[in-house]
Parts: C-alpha cells; structure tokens; sequence
C-alpha cells in the first residue's frame, strides 16, 4: 500500500496489482533472521572493509557479489523454494480431501490400485528441489565473494574457505556449520561416497516422480517417489516431509549468517586491527 501511496495513480494501483498477481510474499521475519542480522551490521553503519570493497571497480564486483547474493538471489530463491511448497500443500490437501470421502474396503488385502498423471506434483516436487539447491548455490557464491573468491557450487565452498589465505577466525565458523549440515542436503548435493542426489538424477539421468497414490482396502497414501514415501512403514506426507526440508535450508542459512556477521565483527573490530 506504500507504493500506491508515494506513486500517482494509475501507476502506484498497477505496481501493487502486478505484484499481488506475479510476486511472491517475503519469507517471514522469523524464519530470516540472520539474513536481518547480517544486514544491521552491513549497513549500520557501514564497515570499513565494506567501504574499501566499494572504493575501486576491481574490488567493487565483490562487494555487488556478496550484497546481490544475500540481499536479493538468496533470499529470491528461498521464496521460490516456498512457492512451490505451497502448491504441493494445495495439491496434496486437494487429492486427500476428495480421496477421504471414498470407501476403498472393498479392494482386497495386498492388493492396490496405482494413480498416474499426477503431473503437477511430479513439475512441483522438480521445482522445488531446483529451487532448493539454487539457493544453496547462490548462498556459496555471496560468502565466497567476502574472500575474493569464485565459487558456482555449494560443494566447493570448503575449497574456498580452507584457502591459506583466509582468515580462520571468519572460515572456521562456516566450515564447521557446513560440515554439520550438509548431510541435510543430500537430496540436492551429491556427495563424494554417497547415493546419487533427486536433483542430480533428474538432471543428468532420469525422470523421478513425487510419488504415486495408492489406494488400498484401508485407505490411500502417496508412496515411493523422490523422498521414499511411506516404504519404511511410517506414514508421510510429501508436503511435510518437504517442508522439514525447507526447516533445515533456513536453520543453516540463518545460523550460517549469525555466524559469519559475528566473525566479521570480531576480525575487523578496532582491537583486532590494533593488535594485528
């Protein structure tokens, strides 16, 4: 409604219409705040390494690197990661609302019967493991550019910060949360000696579906696809099982970022400079 406020009209009513039918809703502020954190400390007031970065066009692309990165790409993909979410949730409501008004008794034990053409939660479930891993990727990329480094893959971000070159009082808290968390991500990342990751095998190899529902004399259930449902005799929902997922993406980006902004704090404070 601000915008509609401060722009004249037509334009101001067009802004907010066009966003309320092509945006999507931030992340709310619980869910993001070290992206909050880091930003008070980036900007207020500004600090002076943040300040040199800007002061030639050499270094300059680091300092639009890691700003774009963490200011728009990361957080621009973590929305889309919910975007999708939220349609799965829709789709999965929908089927299991229609499905739970149907007697299925009558089919005999072991036997079931299988439901294809589920289509839009076979493209829903591929979007949202892209955008999972995309936002990971653009996560390297932001907290490589503080060393002045490339990076194009969350994979290689140790690379990066075990580099002699770096600063271990602002490395050793990010490689220590990227070693407790990465096994959260193997669905996306494949790692060295483990199974092959979702995002990989329908990127490079083949079709991999959310699932499939079944109906059988007690009821229905999606099973098997992508997140192995319900094949362990424990009964899940994709949309919850996925938004676990999307529970551990933000408690590494945000614990990640608190980290990074107070070993940045503490490298650049006066006293270390002082006794540097």
């Amino acid at each position: 409604m601000m915008l509609q406020t401060l722009l004249p009209d037509p334009i101001g009513k067009c802004v907010v219409a066009v966003n309320e039918i092509a945006g999507i809703a931030p992340i709310p502020d619980e869910q993001r705040y070290g992206f909050t954190h880091f930003y008070d400390y980036f900007t207020n007031s500004q600090p002076d390494w943040v300040t040199e970065l800007r002061a030639n066009e050499r270094s300059l692309k680091w300092y639009l690197r890691l700003s774009g990165s963490i200011f728009s790409n990361v957080p621009g993909a973590r929305r889309a990661v919910q975007y999708h979410l939220d349609r799965i949730i829709e789709i999965e409501n929908e089927v299991e609302e229609y499905l739970s008004h149907h007697d299925f008794s009558g089919i005999p034990k072991g036997s079931c019967h299988a439901i294809g053409n589920t289509q839009k939660l076979d493209v829903e479930y591929h979007a949202f493991v892209f955008a999972y891993r995309r936002t990971l990727e653009y996560f390297a990329a932001g907290i490589a550019a503080y060393f002045k480094s490339d990076c194009n893959s969350f994979k290689d971000l140790p690379n990066v910060l075990t580099r002699p070159k770096n600063p271990q009082t602002v490395t050793a808290p990010i490689l220590q949360l990227f070693n407790e968390h990465k096994t959260r991500f193997d669905f996306v990342l494949s790692i060295e000696n483990s199974r092959r990751s979702v995002r990989d095998t329908i990127s490079h190899y083949e079709f991999v579906s959310a699932g499939t529902f079944n109906l059988t004399y007690d009821g229905f259930r999606l099973v098997g696809g992508g997140e192995n449902l319900n094949f362990n005799g424990t009964p899940n929902r994709l949309c919850d099982v996925l938004n676990e997922r999307a529970g551990f993406l933000d408690a590494f980006l945000n614990e990640t970022l608190v980290a990074f902004t107070n070993a940045l704090h503490t490298h650049h404070s006066p006293s270390k400079a002082t006794s540097d």
